[in-house]
């Protein structure tokens, strides 16, 4: 502000001036000016009052992605502590996949679209050994991290990097799992 003030006593190509600071009793300040990046102090003013409103905006912008993410992380904490609590009830199983996938529209979360690793007949007479078989052959190969619930035996399978993510949400996740991943930011992709 000291330079927008002063403008009318600071010449086009002045690289250094001397004004008063009217909020300080009139301290003598020296203003120095950039003119091979910008070829006039009032140019200079201009562009350093540009970027405060484009700070003042973005910080906004941070803010509401940040309660964004927090709201997101909160949902999938809650979900994965009621995969420990589902067990082996189908019902509870189900249940928590509607939410799950109610919870990804409402988070406007993209969700995977996942290969069905044997026809759904198959599945539903095959049964929870079938699939858990089947989840245990794609583990052996896995090197990212794996670990498994305490409380219901399910397998979780975390990629530590962009190989390890790809592996995991390419070429090993399948119908019924549940895959996870925060929305535009760079993490971790989980599957149940």
């Amino acid at each position: 502000t000291l330079v927008t003030a002063n403008l009318y006593r600071i010449a086009s190509d002045t690289k250094e001036v001397v004004v008063e600071d009217w909020e300080n009793d009139g301290e003598q300040v020296t203003l120095m000016f950039d003119l091979k990046a910008h070829h006039s102090p009032r140019a200079q003013a201009e562009a350093a009052f540009a970027q405060a409103r484009r700070l003042r905006r973005g910080s906004s912008v941070v803010h509401e992605l940040s309660a964004e993410c927090d709201s997101t992380r909160a949902a999938l904490q809650e979900w994965l502590s009621r995969v420990a609590k589902c067990g082996s009830d189908p019902l509870m199983v189900m249940e928590l996949k509607q939410d799950v996938t109610s919870g990804f529209q409402r988070l406007k979360l993209k969700p995977p679209t996942l290969e069905p690793s044997t026809p759904m007949h198959q599945q539903q007479r095959g049964g929870k050994q079938q699939r858990s078989a089947h989840k245990a052959k794609r583990s052996d190969k896995w090197t990212g991290r794996s670990f498994t619930s305490p409380k219901t035996g399910v397998t979780i399978l975390v990629g530590r990097n962009r190989a390890e993510n790809e592996e995991l949400s390419i070429r090993i996740a399948r119908e019924p799992d549940i895959w996870f991943h925060v929305r535009d930011a760079p993490g971790a992709h989980v599957v149940l």
